[in-house]
């Protein structure tokens, strides 16, 4: 599992979230219920992470620990598992994570520079 711990999320900073639109995860021919939820599902795991990520409440840190272990952690064999999520509109799981983790590598990049820049 992969542990992620305190990066400072950075006001004005692109997310994956406002880069992938609903209409990207389930085309317009397949917009059944079943898809719709499937792809909020996503959508929700991928903002959980990302507006949580260096959260000061406890209650914010468990979102972001939970997203993180469904995210990249998760059992495959599980239902609504985060590949079978991914598998449903044809998405690659792989490399939404690895979008994940750049972006998350960017935030503790941004801290150490912060931190760097006040003498902390």
């Amino acid at each position: 599992m992969l542990q992620i711990t305190d990066p400072l999320d950075k006001a004005g900073d692109r997310t994956v979230s406002d880069m992938l639109m609903p209409a990207q995860v389930v085309s317009r021919h397949a917009m059944t219920p079943e898809r719709v939820l499937i792809s909020t599902v996503l959508l929700d795991a991928i903002e959980c992470f990302q507006k949580n990520c260096g959260a000061a409440t406890p209650f914010r840190r468990r979102l972001f620990q939970e997203a993180c272990e469904w995210i990249f952690g998760g059992d495959a064999s599980a239902p609504l598992s985060f590949e079978d999520v991914c598998h449903g509109p044809s998405l690659d799981a792989e490399c939404i994570r690895g979008g994940l983790r750049q972006w998350y590598e960017r935030q503790l990049a941004c801290r150490a520079a912060d931190e760097c820049r006040s003498g902390a």
